[in-house]
Order: structure tokens, then sequence, then C-alpha cells
């Protein structure tokens, strides 16, 4: 009877249990990155109207931007006369501003499902 040894190549290297280790070969992105590259992307598709509006409230601040959207938008409808409506502003721009940040919440979802879920990375 022949035995059947296994035979390894001359360029083998022999590794000992201390030496085996685990990696985790992937990459990760933060939240906040993904969400600023997916408002960037939907931006892009859009046109540049969401983007200035996007820039503009990300410089005086979500509640001073409802401030003003209120205060313009409502100031126009009752100036055409359309008081019932001047009532709801508030509400829609309130909407509004909530969905701003769509490649945030985007981010968020990934997030929330990704390996680790909600730990800031998503990978």
């Amino acid at each position: 009877m022949s035995s059947i040894a296994l035979q390894l190549p001359n360029s083998y290297v022999e590794l000992e249990r201390e030496e085996i280790e685990y990696v985790d070969g992937g990459f990760a992105v933060g939240v906040n990155f993904a969400g600023h590259a997916f408002n960037l992307i939907i931006a892009a598709i859009c046109g540049g109207a969401t983007a200035s509006v996007s820039t503009f409230i990300s410089s005086v601040g979500k509640k001073e931007a409802k401030k003003i959207f209120t205060r313009n938008i409502k100031s126009k409808l009752l100036e055409w006369g359309c008081e019932r409506l001047a009532g709801k502003v508030a509400f829609a721009v309130d909407v509004a501003l909530e969905f701003s940040d769509v490649g945030g919440a985007i981010a968020r979802f990934l997030d929330a499902h990704d390996t680790y879920p909600n730990n800031g990375w998503i990978g």
C-alpha cells in the first residue's frame, strides 16, 4: 500500500497558531461624508437650485432658514390674497427642511443596516 502524503511547494510559509489572525479586509466611509456625497449627487442630478438652497441652509442654520423662508413665503401669499395658505406655511417649511438633507437620511439608513449598525460608519 502506498501512503499519500501532503506535498508542499518549495515556497511555502509555515504559520504558527499565534500568527494566524483574522483581518477584516473592508473599508468604511463616515456617515457625514457619505451624506454630503449623496447630497452632491442629488444636486447634480436635479440641478443647481437644490444645491444653492442647501448651501443657504447650511450657512445660516436650520432655525434661521426656517424663519426667513416662512416670513418671505407668508408675505407673498398674503400679497396674493391666500390667507388660508399663509397659515400653513410654517408646517410646509418644516417638512421641506426635514427633507432638505436627503443624502444624510440615505447615509443614516445605510449605516443602520450595515455590518455594524449605527456606529457612524458605512462599510
